[in-house]
């Protein structure tokens, strides 16, 4: 399982020019505290993305979440093993999301590290930024293309309903919007979304 972890535009560049772990800092795990910015919230959240057993992946968040954005360009994401939070000795919590998508926030895709603590939040970053992870983003462009995608494909099919019954259509749009504001199909959303991968730090440079 992957989780991901929303950040500021300026976060994005202190997670691609990490500088290297001092040897104090593996000894006791811990983080260069510039990690510690956007995760100073009580009780850290997370998103499953993995999209197994037919819950919502990547894509399908990432919509959700841009649901109550006004004013936005992209959103920056970072993601990691899900294993990462057991190996700093912390739990995940399952809780509803807060997108206001019902059908991604009761997937059971959205969990909480309920109180953490200072030590255990280094920790955790600590383990992010020694193991695998990459970053992450999704474009309001992109956005835009998923939905022209969605609307492209209501249209087709009621062109073809039309054709081959004499059922009436539902009032124009109807279809459209529904599909739009109630689901978003897989196969709509297209390929894996840009992302930046870092490379695993040598393992001449981390201790367990």
């Amino acid at each position: 399982m992957d989780l991901m972890r929303q950040l500021e535009d300026e976060h994005k560049r202190l997670w691609e020019n990490l500088s290297p772990l001092k040897p104090e800092m593996v000894a006791t795990s811990d983080c260069d505290p510039v990690l510690l910015s956007g995760w100073t919230d009580r009780d850290i959240s997370l998103w499953d993305v993995s999209g197994l057993d037919g819950k919502p992946g990547l894509k399908d968040i990432l919509v959700a979440l841009c649901r109550k954005k006004k004013d936005w360009k992209k959103i920056i994401y970072l993601r990691f093993p899900r294993e990462t939070v057991s190996k700093a000795g912390l739990s995940l919590t399952a809780s509803n999301g807060n997108t206001g998508d019902q059908r991604v926030d009761t997937s059971q895709t959205h969990f909480e590290i309920k109180g953490i603590t200072g030590k255990g939040l280094c920790t955790l970053l600590f383990r992010v930024s020694s193991g695998e992870f990459e970053t992450g983003v999704f474009t309001k462009r992109e956005l835009e293309d998923i939905l022209y995608r969605i609307y492209d494909s209501v249209s087709a099919r009621q062109v073809v309903q039309s054709a081959t019954s004499q059922t009436p259509l539902p009032p124009s749009g109807t279809g459209v919007q529904a599909a739009i504001t109630v689901e978003v199909p897989e196969q709509a959303v297209g390929e894996k979304p840009i992302t930046d991968k870092m490379p695993r730090p040598s393992s001449s440079t981390i201790s367990e």
